[in-house]
């Protein structure tokens, strides 16, 4: 367990790296950028997303934790998915760009979901609960 902190502080960099880059790449779609369509964007990400899932895969081996019995991590992987299938038609395969722009607004707010959730260790959206409000009256 002592590369854990380690592996989870790199696995937190590219979470942080990639919610940056993918409003990056949001942006330059609003635009209609022509940094959108070079390919060196589009191989960082790939890059990046490969690190983010073997850091994730990485801490979950070292935690032995299984995603099947763990809410709080079947929640993320089922995030994940939704953020990525949203964000893929977000960044190039909307139809028109109103769709495109939505599809961004959804992946970003999946990603707030999913960073909530890692951060509460629960899948259950804090604020539907009344902690914020039962934490700010103590």
């Amino acid at each position: 367990m002592s590369y854990y902190p380690t592996i989870k502080g790199l696995h937190i960099t590219s979470v942080v790296f990639n919610i940056g880059f993918f409003s990056l790449r949001y942006f330059w779609m609003i635009r209609d950028s022509p940094m959108l369509s070079r390919k060196w964007p589009s191989r960082v990400s790939v890059l990046n997303d490969s690190f983010l899932l073997a850091f994730g895969v990485s801490l979950v081996a070292m935690s032995t934790q299984n995603p099947f019995q763990s809410p709080w991590l079947m929640a993320k992987l089922i995030g994940l998915v939704m953020y990525a299938s949203f964000g893929t038609i977000a960044i190039k395969r909307g139809s028109n760009k109103l769709v495109r722009i939505a599809m961004g607004m959804i992946s970003l707010l999946i990603v707030v979901y999913i960073v909530c959730v890692a951060i509460n260790h629960s899948p259950s959206i804090p604020i539907m609960y009344g902690h914020y409000k039962q934490a700010l009256s103590n």
